[in-house]
């Protein structure tokens, strides 16, 4: 690999690394927030939710730098952006490269399903919130039917 080419990729393998450990601190909060649904403390998820938005933030910056570094690279070894990957997992020079872009990768897969567990779990708690607001208002309607026959006074009419 050329000392050009050698450079953005020594780049891409420390932003990938940043953006590794971004998804890794986003993983164990959604671990947290599945922790912390299935203990019904459903106040605690949304405060992590947000906590997570500068996380998310940084990624974008880190997806932002890596898609410039990439094309930039593809531009270097003169392929597509689409195909860029295909000819470095031939290039000896380039296993670190692949080896950190491989594990972002997992650990996307390991986040989305973990988030797509936590969905499952936020829909059924809101349903029994639901449920729990519906047992609420018959309640409170029934409450306001036999009020109707008490006078304020305390006699009934």
């Amino acid at each position: 690999m050329r000392d050009d080419a050698a450079s953005i990729a020594a780049d891409l393998v420390r932003l990938y690394g940043t953006k590794l450990q971004l998804l890794d601190r986003l993983l164990l909060s959604e671990s947290d927030k599945i922790h912390y649904c299935r203990s019904g403390n459903l106040e605690k998820v949304f405060e992590l939710v947000d906590a997570d938005e500068p996380i998310i933030g940084d990624i974008d910056a880190a997806d932002f730098d890596i898609a410039k570094a990439e094309t930039s690279l593809a531009a270097l070894a003169g392929v597509r952006m689409r195909l860029l990957y295909t000819v470095l997992r031939d290039d000896s020079d380039a296993e670190g490269l692949i080896a950190v872009r491989n594990r972002v990768l997992g650990t996307l897969d390991r986040l989305l399903a973990e988030r797509a567990r936590l969905g499952v779990m936020l829909q059924a708690a809101s349903g029994v919130i639901r449920d729990s607001i519906d047992d609420l208002s018959r309640l409170s309607r029934l409450k306001e039917a036999d009020a109707g026959d008490i006078d304020r006074s305390g006699q009934k009419s």
